[in-house]
């Protein structure tokens, strides 16, 4: 996607770019805070595929704020925003808007096709609840309750199972139950490291840029020391081999100290995802190191997505009292 024509104007963000969501902090040193304004325009939100799109057609109102970028700096902030935002969602109001006087916004492409739209729901207000922010997303908190209600019917973290023997099919199943579970884990994985910047590039790009992220270090740091997971006290080496390429290996070697290699943890774990995903390969005589693998990565993306939201929504509270002591001088 390009940039908008005029770049010098100010950008309106209704969704994970505002202060206090996902993606605020990608723009944040580009921000002219003396200038931030909270506003109000009137349209429609519509969702494709969990990303909500704005639709001028509408007459609601839609919560958001007017970011003004340093002077000079303008074209690195608008950059960065259709480095994350896709193409094939989202276009400019560049020719014909009612605001594009005013600022830039990212309107939905053919917004009528491939939509879920409030006005479709039985009450507006579960719309709102699930969507007003990206910290109540349904895809993220639903898919992490389901997950520890499945995986306490009829299956038990049993570190007995060291293989499986033969063919028991008690244990067997166990393990196919594991395998369903790390695939909906993984999902939720993937729309994490999407909505945490990696709008627009492939999922391999996604997870080592998600490796660098420093809230994801404290994360693993607070794994290590965590009494649930008592493997990490000790060294160990997992190996994984692809199923489309068997020589080769993922290899994660830790050393039992405080530090885990976040690269070397999300290469394996997601690893262990597309083996899954490619005929059920995940290594049955590692039946343990699968079910230790759920649970550690569920710990680690809980985490993760409660630690940012408590960095983001402390950002924004400071950026909104910015806001009213402004108001009041004036």
């Amino acid at each position: 996607m390009n940039l908008p024509k005029d770049i010098t104007k100010p950008f309106f963000s209704y969704g994970i770019f505002r202060p206090g969501e996902i993606a605020y902090n990608i723009i944040s040193e580009f921000v002219d805070l003396n200038k931030i304004e909270k506003r109000v325009i009137k349209g429609n939100l519509k969702l494709r595929d969990g990303i909500l799109i704005y639709d001028q057609k509408g007459v609601d109102d839609i919560d958001g704020y007017v970011l003004s970028f340093k002077e000079g700096l303008e074209s690195e902030a608008y950059d960065s925003i259709v480095k994350l935002e896709p193409g094939n969602y989202y276009m400019w109001n560049d020719n014909e808007s009612k605001y594009r006087k005013e600022f830039n916004i990212l309107h939905g492409k053919k917004s009528e096709k491939g939509i879920d739209e409030e006005k479709k729901f039985n009450d507006p207000k579960i719309w709102n609840n699930l969507f007003e922010s990206i910290w109540r997303d349904p895809f993220i908190i639903n898919g992490f309750n389901m997950l520890d209600q499945y995986a306490k019917v009829g299956i038990s973290l049993n570190r007995q199972y060291k293989e499986i023997e033969g063919f028991d099919e008690g244990s067997f199943n166990d393990y196919l139950k594991y395998q369903m579970l790390y695939l909906f884990l993984s999902s939720i994985l993937e729309r994490i490291m999407f909505l945490n910047g990696g709008f627009g590039i492939n999922p391999n790009k996604q997870k080592d840029l998600f490796s660098k992220d420093k809230t994801l270090t404290k994360v693993l740091d607070q794994l290590v020391n965590n009494e649930d997971f008592p493997q990490f006290k000790s060294p160990f080496e997992r190996v994984i081999h692809p199923t489309n390429d068997p020589d080769n290996e993922v290899k994660w070697s830790h050393e039992g100290s405080n530090n885990i290699n976040a690269k070397k943890a999300m290469d394996y774990y997601y690893q262990l995802r597309s083996n899954i995903t490619h005929r059920g390969k995940t290594g049955m005589k590692k039946h343990i190191l699968l079910i230790e693998s759920f649970e550690e990565l569920k710990y680690i993306l809980r985490t993760f997505w409660s630690e940012k939201e408590t960095e983001s929504k402390k950002l924004k509270e400071e950026i909104d009292n910015l806001i009213v002591q402004r108001d009041e001088r004036n």
